[in-house]
């Protein structure tokens, strides 16, 4: 195996594992989970979405053919995660120092380069769906 299929797979397996701690803490409620989308002012059913979107998400990055989609839903969710830390939540939130910020970002930089590590599997993918389509017209 090469460099390149060696480096993505321990990427991928990685950003698994986090997304999966971090499931599993968002549904044990926990009072920090709790506390962040309250702040959000995040509904239940949105809070379960995004869950559910998460899960996706490292399915997909366990399946090699098509790990760079939850590559970029992950950077998705992430640039979310993010964006809500710098403007809404702020840096520290609940007595953790910056460590979610932190860990998100850590998050979206390698979903990053597992997109630019499969990047050819990305345009196959999307020259087939484009092929398929015009066949389909």
């Amino acid at each position: 195996m090469s460099l390149r299929i060696v480096s993505s797979l321990i990427l991928r397996l990685h950003l698994v594992v986090i997304i999966l701690q971090s499931l599993y803490f968002k549904f044990n409620s926990p009072p920090k989970s709790v506390y962040l989308f309250t702040k959000l002012g995040v509904e239940c059913w949105r809070w379960i979405r995004t869950v559910a979107i998460e899960l996706v998400t490292s399915i997909l990055e366990l399946v090699p053919s098509i790990g760079f989609i939850g590559s970029f839903l992950g950077i998705t969710l992430t640039s979310g995660a993010i964006l809500y830390h710098l403007t809404i939540m702020g840096v520290e939130t609940k007595g953790v120092g910056g460590q979610l910020l932190m860990l998100a970002i850590a998050i979206w930089v390698c979903n990053l380069i597992i997109i630019i590590l499969n990047k050819h599997r990305g345009i196959t993918f999307l020259n087939k769906l484009i092929k398929d389509g015009k066949n389909r017209l």
